[in-house]
């Protein structure tokens, strides 16, 4: 049996090719690779593919790699018995697997119900046949409220109920798997055919793969052709930038000294690229002073990386002089500093450079942290300058004394830019180095790595969104799961927001405006927030909105 996430991420342990997913929008199935769609396959047929994906049996399940069904108050018939309440703000987030060929329905009911007491409830689910009169593990939290879940009470084979003896007036959230007939009617193979991007595992190594478009090789940068701009909108004249801001998803600022920036998302033309805009001007480094642009390669990324032989290729534009880039470690403390030349002010110009890692000293992260700093810096004082260029040196250094003062004036020829950033794994030369391609096939998987980092709520701009809803507990919080789009780097991100006054917990009684919004419970994928208010309803139902304004904003910063 094997499992994988709808973010396809794998942990290929043999042959680094092997095993790995990726988005692709050929009208045929490219050369070497599998639909991602869960079929059963003989060991003997791929045996490279089971041993990636850690299989050792006769058979194996592919991956299965679709988006979940959201049944709502639209297409969901719900019948009570008693049949004198009613039910509200009801759903079934359904997510169809496959397990050792059988196919099952991860479910997640959220409902509330109002008046008396229930002793069942029943939804209608069109398009799944339930595998005949079951029980099935069902949970509804620590109170343990709901007994029993059952499909098919009624022999219709696509009801899906749930009893206990007394469900009260109160809101739930149920959740469980249980087994289908067969496939859901609403489960499109994963095929050409029925998708513009659809997601395939390859089963044979790269090098029975040459001559296709896959087998360009991967690029290691997230966001490199600086697509995904999540924190802000700022496009064509900029907004102010406090260091430590991204730019664009995965590309930060850091500045320290009298300089300031805009920072802006160019999308004027295609490819798009990030723009460090200085406003006011540094014309005098001090040596503990920086300007800097960093991407962050994750240690799971930086696993094939280790010790090989890279190539690091970008397009830049700005002052003419020469720049710095570098590489660093975990730590960080230890550097590789390369020159490059900008030969003319305000003009884009490609910088292609090889370097080799060399992990057998220092410190090194192989998991969910910092694998690999690559920085190019816009102005450095002396404190980060080391003498000796493209060589591992110990220390944390980002720059020569050579380094141009990107920061020395504004306007135009000031303007520092970059985009199609590329880390291939090895050796290319300026003639040689393959033509740009991103990490991810396409914007909704570059979004989806994106979001592993950062996400933020509220970025639609509509009045009265809602963000989620909860129950409001004796300490005047109100405290509301949150569903994220994908699994986030770490169980505990940083919640930041907009002003109190952008929010509002609603309940029966009225609205009120938050007081302090925390981080409740972490989760990879459900946090949980608390919004505390001044004298709400204690035990009611609460939903988490913006208030009459389009500003509001949620965000759930687990950046590198």
């Amino acid at each position: 049996m094997s499992f994988v996430s709808e973010q396809g991420l794998l942990a290929v342990s043999s042959n680094s090719e092997c095993g790995t997913i990726f988005d692709t929008s050929n009208s045929t199935l490219p050369t070497g690779t599998l639909y991602c769609n869960g079929e059963t396959k003989n060991t003997a047929d791929y045996p490279e593919l089971a041993a990636a994906l850690g299989e050792s049996g006769a058979t194996f399940d592919l991956p299965f790699l679709v988006n979940e069904k959201t049944y709502d108050e639209n297409d969901i018939t719900v019948t009570l018995d008693p049949s004198d309440g009613t039910m509200s703000s009801y759903r079934i987030d359904a997510v169809p697997r496959v397990v050792d060929g059988e196919w099952w329905l991860t479910f997640q009911f959220i409902g509330v119900v109002s008046s008396a007491a229930r002793t069942l409830i029943a939804f209608n689910m069109d398009g799944v046949v339930f595998d005949d009169y079951q029980e099935c593990c069902a949970s509804a939290g620590a109170t343990d409220l709901i007994a029993r879940a059952y499909v098919n009470p009624s022999g219709d084979g696509d009801t899906f109920a749930i009893e206990h003896s007394s469900i009260t007036a109160t809101s739930y959230k149920v959740f469980g798997d249980v087994k289908l007939a067969s496939k859901p009617s609403w489960v499109l193979d994963n095929s050409p055919a029925n998708y513009d991007v659809y997601k395939v595992i390859r089963y044979a190594p790269k090098t029975a793969l040459q001559g296709t478009y896959e087998e360009r090789p991967k690029n290691y940068i997230g966001n490199g052709d600086m697509t995904v701009c999540q924190s802000h909108s700022a496009t064509a004249t900029g907004t102010d930038a406090t260091s430590g801001d991204d730019i664009v998803d995965r590309f930060r600022i850091d500045y320290s000294g009298a300089m300031d920036f805009y920072k802006w998302q160019d999308t004027s033309t295609v490819p798009y690229a990030l723009v460090a805009d200085v406003q006011t001007a540094d014309s005098s480094i001090a040596a503990g002073d920086y300007a800097l642009i960093t991407n962050v390669v994750e240690g799971y990324d930086f696993q094939a990386l280790k010790d090989e032989t890279v190539t690091v290729t970008f397009d830049v534009y700005g002052k003419a002089g020469t720049y710095c880039f570098s590489l660093r470690n975990a730590t960080p403390d230890l550097s590789y500093v390369i020159e490059y030349t900008i030969d003319s002010d305000s003009t884009w110009q490609t910088i292609t450079k090889n370097i080799t890692i060399d992990t057998s000293s220092g410190t090194w992260n192989y998991t969910n942290g910092a694998g690999l700093y690559l920085t190019w810096a816009i102005a450095c004082g002396s404190t980060f300058h080391t003498a000796s260029t493209d060589q591992w040196v110990s220390g944390n250094y980002m720059a020569t004394s050579n380094q141009t003062n990107g920061c020395a004036g504004t306007g135009t020829d000031y303007d520092f830019k970059l985009r199609n950033v590329a880390l291939y794994k090895g050796s290319y030369t300026a003639a040689t180095v393959p033509e740009f391609r991103p990490k991810n096939d396409s914007y909704q998987a570059n979004l989806a790595e994106c979001q592993r980092y950062w996400i933020t709520f509220g970025k639609s701009g509509k009045n009265y969104e809602r963000f989620g809803v909860g129950k409001v507990h004796s300490s005047k919080i109100t405290y509301i799961p949150m569903r994220l789009p994908v699994q986030m780097r770490v169980a505990t991100p940083i919640l930041t927001y907009s002003a109190y006054s952008d929010f509002s917990i609603v309940t029966s009684a009225g609205n009120e405006t938050p007081t302090a919004i925390i981080l409740g419970v972490g989760s990879h994928d459900t946090p949980t927030i608390g919004v505390t208010t001044a004298a709400p309803t204690v035990h009611a139902l609460g939903e988490f909105t913006a208030s009459n304004v389009t500003t509001a904003r949620l965000h759930f910063d687990a950046r590198l």
